[in-house]
């Protein structure tokens, strides 16, 4: 009965540990009330700062990556049977789009793209939370 247990709390830390990353809007909207800076800080530089009306800025971020998906051959252990698939090259793309008001506090944001691979974008730490 005990094993059991053991199994089942073991089986359980396992899958908490395999959480899936958010999807790009989650990420976006977990800034919103953030200071932009603290965004800057975590991802780096913007790709691109345009003026909004009444002093806001929009602040865009783009992340590429690309890869080759390595061949996958089916084997016997011994000899190769079937054809070969993948060898392909596979882009992931994710935009983001910060609406700041004047004194740099992010008001809105958007996110869109597939965004798992990328490594680099995460949310806001504890160190910025947002002030009331």
């Amino acid at each position: 009965m005990i094993g059991r247990f053991i199994i089942a709390g073991l089986l359980g830390l396992t899958l908490a540990a395999c959480t899936t990353p958010p999807k790009p809007e989650e990420l976006a909207a977990s800034w919103v009330g953030h200071p932009v800076e603290d965004l800057i800080d975590t991802w780096g530089a913007p790709n691109k700062i345009e003026p909004a009306l009444g002093g806001r800025s929009v602040y865009s971020w783009h992340a590429e990556r690309r890869y080759i998906q390595p061949p996958q051959c089916g084997s016997t252990g011994i000899r190769s049977v079937g054809p070969c698939t993948g060898g392909r090259v596979i882009t992931y793309r994710c935009d983001f789009d910060f609406n700041a008001d004047a004194e740099g506090r992010i008001l809105s944001a958007s996110g869109r793209g597939d965004c798992l691979p990328l490594r680099g974008l995460s949310g806001p730490q504890s160190r910025s939370a947002p002030q009331s």
